[in-house]
């Protein structure tokens, strides 16, 4: 085997699936997808949208460029997130080849050609498989033993576009910087100037948007007001009922408040109350949710521990029976993608919107084996897949550490900040993470074919020569 041979293989296999997929399976329209559409179909007719200050320009402009390329339909939008979904898959087999060659890059390829999660989302109008490949790339870009200055920039530029689809995707820099120093150059100065080219494209790809933003008062990227952690406590039931933040509201809002501490924990009574909380003369929404989170926290420390490891486990995919919240999103996306959806303005919507743009966006129900899959197939309801993935990822990355392959380490290791910091905002939706799965495939991957026969033939051959794990370079 070798590494052309794979990225043929590679490229067989997720071309076929794409295919199948664009054919049969319909786009899903939700209430964020229905105003991307609609901003993204401004962009496209040389309009800038009136974006709110809580939102990123990414998603939409990819929509705005694939209108442009592809045309506006379903079947527009859906090739070029499968366009994506295969570049991702190739992205995996050059990660996979620099880690531990043709083998390696084989079962990482494929793995993410065959990632059903990622199948899923690419059938949504929604930032977070576009997101998710924009992510891998940039690791795929600084993979390499000595990752010079292109690679570097466009690292950078790659990873700006995903701060800029979801800045969450910040979490991802530390670690790709840190893949940039630990490569192999002859001393410090190369690295640092790798390093320096890699924020400077960062920095040049974010500068229009955060002058923008600058112009209208926005602070940043976009206006968060305390939304994610004040909702994470809010769906796991510990918002503090004697917090001080409830006394200045309302008596109207008061009432709802407690009654979303007491039972009514629906995602739309939740934010039906912090939209209305930021209607309200002479009270600082953001203020508001951050000191009722900070009280929230400080009378149940343990119980917000407690959730974080739940949390933990929501970005991985997986949810325990003792979660404090059962709503799994993502396992309802996977369904809802092979069954349509009644009472609304057409099959594949799943939102009350009522834009023009939508006309367009009509979509017939799925048909054929994806459809049925989707429904019905075990592993949609097996929510645990990504867990053992994670894990097997630690055995690598604890591998290529005692191996002193301190890059390639570092490289694993960066998937892990996007899980933990969602887990600290107790996020149980665990899309947000689908960038961390698709390298835990590729690390995955190298523990199957890289670490289990090397510790089997270390334990019956000790005297193992470490020049022995560089990885194959393959035709």
């Amino acid at each position: 085997m070798t590494s052309r041979r794979a990225l043929l293989i590679v490229l067989a296999v997720g071309s076929a699936v794409k295919l199948l997929a664009w054919l049969t399976l319909p786009l899903i329209v939700t209430n964020d997808g229905a105003y991307y559409l609609h901003w993204g179909s401004q962009l496209a007719g040389g309009r800038w949208p009136d974006l709110p200050d809580t939102r990123t320009p990414g998603y939409p402009v990819f929509v705005g460029v694939a209108t442009l390329l592809f045309g506006s339909s379903p079947m527009g939008l859906l090739l070029a997130q499968h366009l994506l979904g295969i570049t991702a898959a190739v992205c995996a087999w050059k990660i996979g080849r620099d880690l531990g060659g043709p083998k390696t890059a084989l079962l990482a390829g494929l793995a993410v050609a065959l990632e059903p999660w990622l199948l899923v989302l690419s059938h949504y109008a929604l930032a977070d498989a576009p997101t998710a490949v924009l992510l891998l790339a940039a690791a795929a870009c600084v993979s390499g033993p000595n990752p010079r200055g292109p690679p570097a920039a466009l690292a950078g530029a790659l990873l700006g576009a995903a701060i800029l689809m979801r800045p969450a995707s910040m979490a991802w820099a530390p670690g790709i910087a840190l893949v940039v120093m630990l490569s192999a150059a002859p001393n410090w100065k190369p690295r640092l100037a790798r390093l320096a080219v890699l924020g400077l494209a960062v920095t040049i790809t974010l500068a229009p948007w955060l002058a923008f933003n600058a112009n209208r008062g926005v602070p940043g990227l976009a206006r968060t007001e305390g939304l994610a952690l004040w909702g994470g406590l809010a769906r796991s039931g510990l918002l503090e009922p004697e917090s001080d933040a409830i006394d200045s509201l309302p008596d109207d809002l008061q009432q709802r408040a407690r009654r979303l501490v007491d039972s009514e924990r629906s995602e739309d009574a939740l934010l039906t109350l912090f939209r209305d909380i930021g209607r309200t003369d002479r009270i600082n929404r953001g203020e508001l949710a951050a000191a009722w989170s900070r009280d929230s926290i400080a009378a149940d420390p343990m119980g917000y521990l407690r959730t974080t490891g739940h949390a933990a486990l929501w970005q991985s995919n997986a949810m325990l029976r003792s979660s404090p919240y059962r709503h799994d999103e993502t396992l309802w996306q996977m369904r809802r993608l092979g069954t349509p959806e009644t009472g609304t303005a057409a099959p594949n919507f799943s939102t009350g919107h009522d834009l023009p743009v939508l006309e367009t966006y009509i979509d017939t129900p799925g048909v054929g084996p994806l459809a049925w899959l989707s429904r019905n197939w075990p592993l949609g309801r097996f929510q645990w897949p990504h867990v053992p993935a994670a894990a097997l990822t630690l055995v690598a990355i604890g591998w290529l550490a005692w191996r002193r392959r301190w890059q390639h380490a570092a490289l694993l290791a960066g998937s892990f900040p996007i899980v933990i910091g969602h887990a600290i905002l107790l996020q149980p939706f665990s899309r947000y993470s689908v960038s961390a799965w698709l390298l835990w495939c590729t690390g995955a991957a190298f523990a199957f074919s890289v670490c289990l026969p090397r510790a089997i033939a270390l334990v019956r051959h000790p005297v193992l020569q470490r020049s022995e794990d560089r990885p194959e370079r393959g035709a």
